[in-house]
């Protein structure tokens, strides 16, 4: 199998671009709820906000599921 070369000293911060997504987020809100009633457009933004809550939240934790959300059972296996 071949190795992947990789830099410990490379520099990523994959959280950059959150910080600008949820204030688009919060202004789509905010100009949804001022211009139109709730509606089928607020659900869909409702969805969409959930999407990029989860995915917030994969970037967040690398995908990992943490280990109060575990069983007792998958704890001491170390699955």
């Amino acid at each position: 199998m071949k190795q992947i070369d990789h830099d410990p000293q490379e520099f990523s911060d994959k959280r950059a671009g959150w910080p600008s997504t949820w204030l688009i987020v919060a202004l789509v809100w905010a100009g949804n709820l001022y211009f139109f009633s709730f509606d089928w457009r607020s659900m869909c933004l409702g969805l969409l906000t959930g999407c990029i809550l989860v995915a917030w939240a994969m970037d967040l934790t690398g995908g990992k599921i943490p280990m109060s959300w575990r069983s007792k059972s998958s704890r001491r296996t170390g699955s």
